[in-house]
């Protein structure tokens, strides 16, 4: 595979990927799945409420044209990808405490 046509795959594969916006109520995030049981229970279950009480602030990568409508989506686009950025951490130690492992 030449140079060009992989530059072209990966424009094609990011061309509808639209910035990280901050979650809110209107995302719907219950179909989003990242393969990764965890993840998707924070994102599902965790990340607004973290965030409604100042924990953590969670952010959301949309795919698809904000006109398009539907999908896991604010104002059109699926959720496909998310970051949070908290104020506080813990260690290995600690999260395998709270989990009961």
């Amino acid at each position: 595979m030449s140079e060009s046509t992989g530059r072209r795959r990966a424009d094609s594969c990011h061309a509808d990927l639209r910035r990280p916006v901050l979650l809110t109520d209107s995302h719907h995030t219950a179909s989003f799945d990242c393969g990764k049981h965890r993840l998707n229970d924070f994102l599902v279950r965790r990340a607004l409420e973290n965030q409604k009480g100042g924990k953590s602030r969670t952010y959301v990568a949309l795919r698809g044209s904000a006109a398009s409508g539907g999908g896991a989506t604010s104002g059109g686009g699926a959720v496909v990808a998310f970051y949070s950025l908290a104020l506080a951490s813990g260690g290995l130690e600690r999260a395998a405490c709270m989990d009961g492992t």
